[in-house]
């Protein structure tokens, strides 16, 4: 997984500061990577292209979170997000930021993982 900023780290970093106090994380929607074939050798740089349809993903589609350590009670709430008793989520635009996710790499690694 990578971190995409379109609109440069700077717009990410202003949207993170200017959260209102009671959000207890910030979470990005993740893109899925398509691969030119199911044996390339470096996916990072073979990604063709990025897919939006959730339905069809490989793997997850609730995109990750970036939680807010000021939070006494923050806690896990599975692999992709934080929870707490009172405070709420922020929603990062996807113009500001996305996790650009590479399920597996290739077909093979999917098929064994």
């Amino acid at each position: 997984e990578l971190l995409y900023c379109h609109a440069g780290v700077a717009a990410l970093c202003h949207h993170l500061a200017s959260m209102p106090p009671r959000m207890r994380d910030a979470k990005l929607h993740n893109v899925e990577a398509l691969y030119p074939c199911d044996a390339c050798d470096d996916p990072f740089k073979e990604a063709c292209a990025f897919i939006d349809e959730r339905a069809r993903f490989g793997a997850y589609c609730n995109g990750k979170a970036i939680g807010v350590l000021a939070h006494e009670a923050l806690a896990p709430n599975s692999v992709h997000a934080f929870a707490t008793v009172t405070t709420q989520s922020s929603q990062v635009p996807a113009g500001v930021g996305l996790i650009l996710h590479y399920e597996s790499a290739t077909y093979e690694r999917w098929l064994h993982k």
